[in-house]
Formats: C-alpha cells, structure tokens, sequence
C-alpha cells in the first residue's frame, strides 16, 4: 500500500496550527501514520503581529535530496498530500513566514509528542505552562525520545518534592505523569540509560539537609516500575553521565550543603543493579562540575572546584582504564562551560576561551570578544555556543561561532538556571519560575549540503577550531591561498549537523589529514595523504582528490573495500596529521 500524507487545520492556539499526517508504513490493509502539529509560540513576542503569508513543509530521510520533496501549505486550503520519498522519511521541516516575520522549526519523527514549534531564530520565547519550569534543585535529563523530564525540586516551603514533568520537543505545555519518585529529592541528578529508565542518584530532601546515599530506577511513565538501591557514600550537588555501556558515573559533589567536596568517583550498573567506586580519585574536589563523553568514551571533566588554585584545572577520566589525568588551563574560574563537537567553550566573567579537547592534551585559545555576564548558562546548538545569563539587572544572551570567533547578540526572555538542548536543536531555558523555548539557525540532520563545500569560506556547514585573525590568542588555522592550512598537529574542522548512513565523498587536501566517520558507538579514522588513504590496514593508492563511500559495514576508499564496524547514522570531521596541512574543499552527497 502507497504511503499517504496530509494535513488538516485544527483549532488554532497561538493564532494557527496545522496537522501533518505522515505514513511511516503499512500493517497489512492498515496505514501506519504518526501526526505533526505546526504551533505558533504561545508568546506574543514571539508570534507573528498579522496572518501567515507562507508555510512550507519539507520531508527529509537518510537519502539523496528530492526536489519534490518540499510542498507550500495554506492554512485554509483543503487536505491535500505531501510527498513521498523513496527511502524512509525522518525529519519534517517546517518554514513559516508573515510580514516582518519568520519561524522555523523541525522534529525526527521518532521523537516523542506532535509539535513542531515555528521559532523566529534568535528569539527567546516564553511558554504558559506553569508545570514547565525547574525549582530550585530540580533534576534534569533528556530521553532517548528526546523528551525533557522534569523531576523534584524544591517546593515553595524548602521541602524537595517527588513531582515528574514531562515536555517533549516542540512542546509548549508539559505532561505531569502519575509516576513520583521513590524519594523527594532536590540537587541530585537524572539520567537517562534507555529508551524508559532514568537513574536518580543522589541529592537531599532540602538546601540545608545532608546527601541521601541512595539511587533509583525509574520509569517515568509507569509509577510502579523503580528500583532503589545504596550508594557507596552519600553524594549530592555531583554530577552524572552515561557511558556508552549504559552505565552511570557520579562525579564530584559532597555529603552535606556545607561539606567537604568528594573526590570519589562511583559508577552505577543499572543492570545488576549496584555500584562501585573507582580507584581513580578528582585530583581537584569539585561541587556541580561540567562532565562530557568524548569520542573516545573518555570523560572531560571542568569546573566546580573548591579551591581557587584549581580553577583552571582540567581533568580526563578514562572508567575502563581507572585512570585519571590532569589538565592545566590558564583560565580564571568558569561562569558556563559548553561541549561543542569535541570543544569546551570556557566562559569566564570578562573572557571566552575554547579549548580543543580532541587530542593528547586541551590547546586552549582565548577570544578577544567577551560576554559581559556576571551570572551564565551554557549550551551547544546548531554547532555554536549559546550563552544566556545577566548583568546586573539586566538578561542577556549571546552566541559564539567557534571558527571566527564572532560573537552575536541575542534576545533574552529570562535569567535561566539551566538550559537544555533538545533533540530538535531547539534550546529549553529553565528558571523557578517558567521556561523559554528558542531555536538558531542551522541545518537539520538530513538536510543535502551544497554540491562543494570550501573549508576557507563556507562557515554555515562547519564547526572548526580557531581560524586565525585578531579574535584568537593561538589560532589552529589560518586561510591561506583559498584553503584552510594547519598551525599545528590536531586541528579540526567538524561538519556542523549533518548524519547518514551513506555517504560519497570527495575530498581536495594536501598533506597528512584524518576523517573521522563518528558515530553514537564509536569512531573510524580514514588517514588521508598525498599517496594513499588508509582505514588500519585496508589501503589504497591516491590518485587526485579521495574519493571515499561510506556504507553500513564497509568504506570504500578509491575501488578498495574495507570492512568496518558497522556505525549507524555517522557524522564527519577532518584532523590536520601534521602542521601546514591544507583542507581546500570537499564534495559531499547522500546515498
């Protein structure tokens, strides 16, 4: 059976809100479809002052762009279908405009909800839902479905509570679920290890009150299914991080409001489930640090520390190992700390540094522009940094590119505690008191790149580390001759958003370069130079521009067939082996 698509008006809230039915398959005589709801912003100063002029709609899959793809709705034409792909459709981007007016928004449709919320880029929006918002202390984690949870907290009396709320992406209004935790808990921390579970580990029954010692299993959306077993110690104000076996590591923290930080670092098997402590310690204890998994499935950990003499430390956890090591960064003490593809943006109150931290040890680079913030939140969208915080009495928000150094100002709706970035590449800002929804510009995970890409100039499609001119203290690459040319081994250039399972490319380098095909469960590094291309020990011969396709289970490098993990959906990035080498352009296209 065909696969059908359509839309319908529905009552308007916001001013307009359109149904997108889209069939995923067919069961037999039955069509499977799953619906989209296009919303406006609930915010006034958000949402356009007169009607739409134009909305259109595109279907995207892990596939070669279709012209056909992209239809113009009107909301008050009949239900008429939208087009079909040949391969599996994946993201649904919508574009709607009115006079002195534009919003943007898109949702994988294996996302949790309906709602694709039209954004005007750069805007703050607050959302109504007096249940989407963070208490102090609140416990915050992304699902696998790329739904917001919301859990605890303190109430307006200082008590934490055992509330759950759930918002999924584009959602303008939050679920409250039947499920409770098992205990009240504030300044613990949520993570999500599966599509259902979250582990909560952790935290106190109120700001003055010493640590639980205690973790829970919970399913958010089935109140009876949880599972509560003990800490090695008690742990709150740390912070949390899956690992790509599904384990749970705590890191930093301490055992009561005013105690001592822990440099005990204990991992949660929720499997078995128990814990355990690792023989690696912090060499700085820390309170509410920042933590990332790296490429490698190591763990960068920064900020938080008690001590003043080890602000600028830098700290990489290796769990399997059990080993540690340390970093020294000249940096005074972070504001807001953000990962972007393998980078740390170090926000401090009167400088911005980034910090490459993809390779034997962080190179720090400072920037010249600064964000005037006494008080900050950080996080990573569409390939750049997004800051928001105050100054004084004032909100404020800013946005850092990472390759130019460029710092732009944004609208700022309020002073948020944390912000969230969801899996639409939309950004949740959280307070006490509400929420704002706000989205950058930049392309979907399946959107189809220009036919040529140029490393020197093309800034829309890259994430890089600094190219050099007046903005950097230690740029890692300089434009020179039309190519982007290495300062130093271990410069890297990412492609900012885009993931496929196929993919031909066709790179123009000189000199020692690495792709690197990254996906959720691991990494393949191609080396590239001048006469050859290599994955391990499959190689080829180079000859002109590397031409490289990528397939599930095997890259092909020239007419050479090398047999490779299987990865999944990957992204790509390019590292300089040596220094001067040159990434002049690439040709990138789905299969």
């Amino acid at each position: 059976m065909p696969a059908t698509r359509s839309y319908r008006s529905q009552s308007p809230r916001a001013g307009i809100a359109l149904l997108v039915a889209l069939a995923l398959g067919c069961e037999g005589e039955r069509v499977v479809e799953r619906s989209v709801v296009l919303r406006l912003p609930d915010a006034t100063s958000c949402a356009p002052a007169s009607s739409l002029a134009s909305l259109r709609v595109r279907v995207l899959g892990d596939g070669p762009g279709e012209p056909s793809s992209i239809v113009s709705l009107a909301p008050d034409a009949p239900i008429r279908a939208l087009p079909s792909l040949p391969y599996p459709t994946r993201v649904v981007l919508a574009i709607a405009e009115a006079p002195g007016w534009r919003g943007v928004g898109w949702r994988a449709l294996g996302s949790a909800g309906e709602e694709i919320a039209l954004l005007p880029p750069g805007l703050s929006c607050p959302i109504g839902d007096p249940d989407a918002r963070a208490p102090e202390g609140a416990q915050l984690a992304v699902l696998a479905d790329g739904t917001l949870l919301l859990a605890g907290g303190l109430d307006d009396g200082g008590r934490a509570t055992g509330r759950v709320v759930l918002l999924p992406p584009g959602a303008q209004v939050g679920e409250t679920t039947p499920a409770r935790l098992g205990f009240p808990t504030a300044f613990g921390t949520a993570t999500a290890i599966d599509a259902a579970r979250v582990v909560i580990a952790g935290g106190a029954i109120a700001a003055s009150a010493p640590a639980y010692d205690q973790f829970e299993i919970l399913d958010p959306r089935v109140d009876a299914a949880r599972v509560i077993e003990p800490l090695s110690r008690p742990r709150r104000d740390h912070a949390a991080l899956r690992l790509r076996d599904g384990r749970v590591v705590l890191i930093g923290g301490r055992t009561s409001s005013d105690g001592e930080g822990i440099d005990a670092i204990e991992v949660i098997d929720p499997e078995r489930p128990e814990s355990a402590v690792l023989d690696a310690r912090l060499a700085a204890a820390r309170v509410a640090p920042w933590v990332a998994l790296a490429e490698d499935g190591r763990v960068w950990i920064a900020g938080g520390a008690l001590r003043d003499e080890d602000a600028g430390v830098i700290e990489r956890l290796d769990v399997e190992g059990d080993v540690i090591e340390r970093f020294e960064i000249v940096a005074p003490a972070p504001l807001a700390l953000a990962w972007v593809r393998e980078r740390l943006v170090w926000v401090a109150r009167d400088e911005v540094h980034v910090i490459a931290l993809h390779g034997d040890a962080p190179v720090a680079s400072r920037a010249l522009d600064a964000m005037p913030l006494e008080t900050a939140r950080a996080v990573s969208t569409a390939g750049r940094a997004l800051v928001v915080g105050s100054e004084g009495e004032s909100r404020a928000a800013y946005v850092l590119d990472l390759g130019t150094g460029r710092v732009s100002t944004r609208a700022a709706s309020r002073v948020p505690s944390a912000l969230v970035a969801m899996i639409d590449e939309s950004v949740v800002e959280l307070a006490a008191t509400g929420a704002s929804l706000r989205r950058e510009e930049g392309p979907t995970p399946f959107d189809e790149p220009p036919a040529t890409l140029l490393f020197a100039s093309d800034e829309t499609w890259w994430t890089s580390d600094p190219v050099g001119d007046e903005r950097w203290t230690a740029p890692r690459f300089e434009v020179r001759g039309g190519a982007l040319v290495a300062l130093e081994a271990g410069a890297r250039v990412d492609v900012r958003a885009l993931r496929g399972t196929r993919w031909d490319v066709g790179l123009v380098a000189r000199g020692a370069v690495e792709l690197r095909v990254i996906g959720d469960a691991g990494t393949i590094g191609i080396t590239i130079d001048d006469d050859e291309m290599a994955i391990d020990g499959c190689r080829a011969v180079r000859e002109g521009d590397a031409v490289i396709a990528i397939a599930p289970g095997v890259i092909t490098l020239g007419e050479r067939r090398c047999a490779v993990e299987d990865l999944g959906e990957v992204g790509l990035a390019f590292v300089a082996r040596e220094p001067s080498a040159e990434l002049v352009s690439l040709r990138l296209t789905r299969r």
